[in-house]
């Protein structure tokens, strides 16, 4: 899965200024992340060393954009957009709270269940899966496997001209047959 994700990505890394890469669920990933980071030139942690940090907060275009790889799952479809509701306004208030800049986008993955939510000054997006479920996703989301799809997300930034702009989100999603 490595080779590929490296192969895959670097038809997009390398039209890139830079390259970050955030790391997953180490149970199931074995922090492979590192590794593809390292290969696609990611920039490292300046704290950690790492090619691959559990949280990465960057300024696009004067826009704070959170990347974290965890988010609450719900087994409930109906609940689905209310964790990413929930997810941006914890966020921000906690980085509020604690005196910290208050991110405009948050961006995870972990739940195999590709979503956006905006209320239009801040933006939730979770990623798509990147393969297909695991036995362990059976057990966790069973639902999840009904409406599965495997892809990506960019995040254009392009547009942002105004601090309250928000980007736009270019998502390709495939349903595996």
């Amino acid at each position: 899965h490595a080779d590929i994700a490296v192969e895959l990505l670097r038809r997009l890394t390398k039209k890139a200024r830079a390259v970050y890469a955030v790391a997953g669920t180490e149970c199931h990933t074995k922090s492979w992340e590192e590794d593809i980071g390292k290969r696609l030139g990611a920039v490292q942690d300046e704290e950690t060393g790492r090619y691959a940090p559990d949280w990465l907060d960057l300024d696009v275009r004067g826009c704070l954009t959170s990347f974290r790889h965890h988010i609450g799952t719900s087994g409930r479809r109906g609940l689905l957009a209310t964790q990413l509701s929930m997810q941006l306004i914890e966020e921000q208030v906690g980085a509020a709270g604690s005196g910290a800049s208050i991110p405009r986008v948050v961006v995870r993955a972990h739940r195999h269940v590709y979503g956006t939510y905006s209320d239009g000054d801040g933006m939730t997006v979770v990623t798509p899966a990147w393969q297909l479920l695991t036995r362990f996703g059976h057990k966790v989301v069973p639902p999840a496997q009904r409406s599965l799809k495997v892809g990506g997300v960019v995040l254009d930034y392009s547009r942002c001209s105004d601090p309250h702009d928000l980007p736009t989100v270019n998502a390709k999603l495939y349903r595996p047959t």
